[in-house]
């Protein structure tokens, strides 16, 4: 005669029951939408979607839909009728996360600038956060705060290339403008220095290119000259800073009129155009040739420090506030 369980033993094995759920059960899967109208059990997966999307998309689901539907004796899941897939869990969760994506799907991918625009514009009325900080997220990697965000951002793979850099920069100076998003504005402000000609900064209004008002042409133009000054002093110091030797001499010479010589009169008649402005450029392995060693490392050296001081500098070369002010939450 089996002896009766003691009341430690019950509760034991009531508490297992609860602790650990029938692993047949089927599971919601995502995405699972509280009012979609249809269910897709795939293996011990549900996904709860909308059959009308699933109909427009696919022929064979909008011949299914059309069919009559048994409405006696029909199994509901949370009032959605069940479609049974034999297909792969994998395969259905990458299908829905495209048809409707989630924010973590779409950061995968880089998207175009006006869908972007869009978030942000959209996001911003309607208090729509993660619109917003999807918007900010993206034109904040691609417009940095920091010169070790700048060093490490792989250019255009959060926002697509637009057609021209104009459009791209004074779209996003707009944006900046326009919603309250001060912190790209130094890095927006020195790429139109560096990347455009003064005809694209006072390119007249069209109807679909954008265009910088007056008071940030004016900032442009100004912030440049003070770039091209600044640049001498902080990240290309070293030019000036070499030893005795003639062959060290006459590099940083040859360097100084290669990239910089233009810098010194922007009137000169044989500058076509603007002078060039690389206030933050990289160091080049080329600029090392025949410099002795001590100067290649005093002029690495400096290179670094003097772009950390140019970046430091550039919200106030734009008239902007402090680093610290631009990039507050």
């Amino acid at each position: 005669m089996p002896m009766a369980s003691t009341s430690g033993e019950h509760s034991s094995a009531k508490r297992k029951r609860v602790e650990e759920p029938d692993a047949s059960l089927p599971t919601r899967d995502k995405p699972y939408f509280d009012d979609g109208n249809i269910i897709l059990a795939v293996k011990n997966s549900h996904f709860r979607v909308y059959r009308g999307v699933l109909a427009t998309l696919s022929p064979v689901f909008s011949d299914m839909f059309a069919l009559p539907q048994p409405t006696k004796g029909e199994i509901l899941v949370d009032g959605c009728p069940v479609i049974q897939l034999d297909d792969s869990v994998e395969d259905w969760r990458t299908i829905l996360s495209a048809i409707f994506p989630s924010f973590e799907y779409i950061e995968k991918f880089s998207l175009p600038m006006h869908v972007v625009e869009t978030y942000l514009r959209l996001g911003t009325k309607y208090h729509m956060e993660e619109f917003r900080t999807q918007a900010v997220k993206r034109l904040s990697y691609e417009f940095p705060a920091t010169l070790e965000e700048l060093d490490t951002m792989d250019n255009h793979s959060r926002i697509n290339a637009c057609a021209s850099y104009a459009d791209e920069i004074f779209t996003v100076i707009n944006l900046a403008r326009s919603h309250d998003l001060p912190r790209v504005l130094p890095w927006a402000f020195t790429a139109a220095c560096g990347l455009l000609s003064f005809e694209d900064i006072f390119r007249k209004t069209g109807p679909t290119q954008p265009y910088l008002s007056q008071e940030d042409q004016q900032i442009c133009v100004v912030g440049w000259r003070r770039l091209l000054k600044e640049q001498r002093l902080t990240t290309f110091a070293w030019l000036k800073a070499g030893c005795s030797r003639l062959t060290c001499k006459h590099a940083m010479q040859t360097i100084l009129i290669d990239e910089l010589l233009s810098s010194d009169d922007p009137f000169r008649k044989v500058v076509p155009t603007k002078p060039e402005c690389i206030a933050l450029a990289r160091w080049q392995k080329g600029w090392e040739e025949n410099l002795c060693s001590s100067c290649m490392v005093m002029a690495r050296a400096s290179h670094r420090r003097g772009r950390q001081r140019m970046w430091d500098a550039l919200p106030s070369i734009f008239g902007l506030p402090e680093w610290a002010e631009l990039i507050k939450p």
